[in-house]
């Protein structure tokens, strides 16, 4: 009986993976996860700057594709403003100070590239601005774990970083209390790192793909090893600025990593110690993808080292987690006869859907 199950269990679980493939083409690693927001005070006034790509505006309910093709121009999001964007956020970007509503102004919208959207706006209180609240309540309709990545940034250079998502939708500061703890910085980023990765598919499809054809804990703790290590580096120097990569290029090298341990697991075994390489030398481009975030927001000034490390291990438990649920399927799976069959079958469903991130990314 037991057989039994775990035998239904693991063909679930391949089945699951294979129909999953089907559906995640249509959806990019990051793109439509995050809105970024920079906010800021001068006298009276609150400066908001809102960031995200054309996939996520194209969320915003009401007639905003114009053209019908599944893009975003300057002409469609200008006509737009008025009658779509601005209501929506309205409603659902509400700043208060003590209390108060304050009323919105849009200042500004471009697009600072084809893919991202930039709005500033305005937000006048009639008193001085004492504590501050952001509501926050946009995209959650179509993405329940989508995430709001906010820096405040204060007169004396200094910032505050939050994380508002659908469990969490209201940030307060107030200007009178003291700054916030190292404590405070550290399970913000830590959680945000355990966010990134769980919702970084093309990244966790590169980690099934290398222990597909792993058959020893040893072998997988291995490899899970070797490409710590070499994301943590490059997560670490793209992330202080050290190195300034370009993310296009870097998306496109992610998905062609999948691509390629995906045809070695079905066309060549190789040994043991090259795998650990393999997994080491395409762990150093993963973590510039881990570092987008960290790039986007900065690291929040007197607490940089601390928010880089915790992100880093939010980024890890994550990792492990899903390590830890998949693995003692895949190695049960292995010692059956129709094991090897399934595993061919994730492998090639792997690489058609890097082949496929690979094409749209450099496209």
């Amino acid at each position: 009986m037991k057989n039994i199950m775990l035998r239904l269990i693991a063909s679930t679980l391949f089945l699951c993976i294979g129909m999953s493939f089907y559906l995640l083409p249509s959806a990019e690693a990051h793109s439509g996860t995050f809105v970024f927001t920079e906010v800021s005070s001068k006298d009276q006034d609150l400066y908001v700057t809102l960031r995200f790509d054309t996939l996520t505006a194209l969320e915003i309910p009401g007639d905003i594709d114009m053209k019908l093709d599944g893009k975003l121009d300057e002409e469609e999001l200008e006509a737009a403003l008025t009658t779509v964007i601005r209501p929506y956020l309205e409603q659902g970007f509400t700043v208060k100070n003590n209390g108060t509503k304050l009323s919105m102004e849009m200042v500004n919208s471009s697009m600072p590239n084809p893919n991202i959207v930039r709005l500033e706006l305005k937000y006048s209180a009639d008193e001085p601005i004492d504590k501050m609240e952001i509501h926050y309540d946009l995209f959650f309709h179509r993405a329940p774990s989508h995430n709001n990545i906010g820096t405040f940034r204060l007169a004396d250079g200094s910032t505050q970083e939050f994380i508002l998502n659908a469990s969490d939708k209201v940030w307060s500061y107030r200007f009178s209390d003291p700054a916030p703890s190292s404590w405070a910085t550290i399970k913000d980023f830590v959680s945000l790192g355990v966010h990134h990765i769980l919702t970084g598919y093309d990244h966790l499809i590169f980690l099934l793909a290398l222990l597909l054809v792993a058959s020893k804990w040893q072998r997988i703790l291995l490899l899970i090893s070797s490409f710590t290590v070499a994301h943590s580096i490059t997560l670490i120097l793209a992330a202080t600025g050290v190195v300034t990569p370009v993310s296009r290029w870097v998306e496109a090298l992610i998905a062609l990593s999948i691509v390629y341990v995906a045809v070695e697991n079905v066309v060549v075994q190789r040994a043991m110690q090259y795998r650990i390489i393999l997994a080491f030398a395409f762990g150093l481009i993963h973590g510039f993808g881990f570092s987008s975030v960290l790039r986007e927001i900065g690291l929040p000034k007197g607490h940089e080292l601390v928010a880089l490390l915790t992100f880093n291990v939010g980024v890890e438990i994550g990792q492990l987690a899903v390590v830890a649920c998949v693995t003692p399927l895949l190695l049960y799976a292995r010692k059956q006869s129709w094991g090897a069959a399934s595993q061919r079958y994730a492998s090639l469903m792997t690489g058609v859907v890097g082949l496929y991130w690979f094409i749209t990314r450099i496209i």
